[in-house]
């Protein structure tokens, strides 16, 4: 039994046990009985907009779920090579000492001078992989 299931049942009863509008309890009980009803009538209707919410929100959350997945598998995607290179010829290096990205283009690497991390100074060794067939491991330079 719903509310406004009960708050009839309990006017009915009212009703068959006879109690008048026009005594003092009456009034009061007539009184109370509608406040009830209209109580009841309004967490009805906040009970339908809970629901629709809930649904809305259940919606939301799928939506978010979904681009979750999209954000994260492309985000795990990137960090498969721990060096990048970007559109604009830049390397993205972790430092290994305090974990700070440093961006090197071409011409750094492939100088012969140290390289060092300019967060914490910590000497960068990098190991540079040669798809010429001549066996250097990219110890020298090709023009």
């Amino acid at each position: 039994m719903n509310l406004n299931e009960k708050v009839a049942y309990l006017r009915g009863l009212m009703e068959g046990l006879k109690v008048e509008d026009k005594s003092d309890e009456g009034k009061v009980l007539a009184g109370v009985l509608d406040i009830l009803c209209d109580m009841a009538e309004t967490i009805e209707f906040l009970e339908q907009d809970q629901e629709e919410m809930a649904d809305k929100i259940e919606g939301i959350d799928e939506d978010l779920a979904e681009l979750e997945v999209d954000f994260y598998e492309s985000d795990d995607e990137y960090d498969e090579d721990e060096d990048e290179v970007d559109d604009d010829g830049l390397y993205e290096i972790e430092c290994p000492k305090c974990k700070e990205t440093i961006c090197l283009d071409d011409s750094i690497l492939l100088s012969d001078e140290d390289i060092h991390c300019p967060n914490c100074n910590e000497l960068i060794e990098i190991e540079m992989d040669c798809d010429c067939d001549c066996g250097c491991k990219g110890e020298h330079h090709h023009e």
